[in-house]
């Protein structure tokens, strides 16, 4: 993804899954504090998933399964006060469950 997108302030949902995208998802994105919804499976996505998703204060569904993500699971993901969905197996993921995320309702 381009990093310009981080310019789509408003936008409220994402879902580009199955569609062969490469790279690395751009730190931009913490801007979409609108965003609902971030559907980005089944993709060749690589690199580590950006700490500025902490900022998306409204987001209920995250789904990355089925890329290659590497890292660990970003703590700040844990400010996320009305996820419901959250998906990122079969990536390459390593470390525990951070204590932030493992506090939601449901994961």
């Amino acid at each position: 993804l381009p990093t310009e997108v981080g310019a789509w302030s408003s936008i409220t949902r994402f879902e580009a899954y199955n569609t062969a995208l490469v790279g690395t998802l751009p730190t931009e994105i913490g801007a979409w504090s609108a965003l609902t919804r971030f559907e980005v499976n089944n993709n060749k996505l690589v690199g580590a998933l950006p700490t500025e998703l902490g900022l998306w204060t409204v987001v209920g569904a995250f789904f990355c399964q089925n890329n290659q993500f590497v890292g660990t699971l970003p703590t700040e993901l844990g400010q996320w006060p009305k996820i419901v969905f959250l998906k990122v197996n079969n990536n390459e993921l390593s470390g525990s469950l951070p204590t932030e995320v493992m506090l939601f309702e449901s994961y």
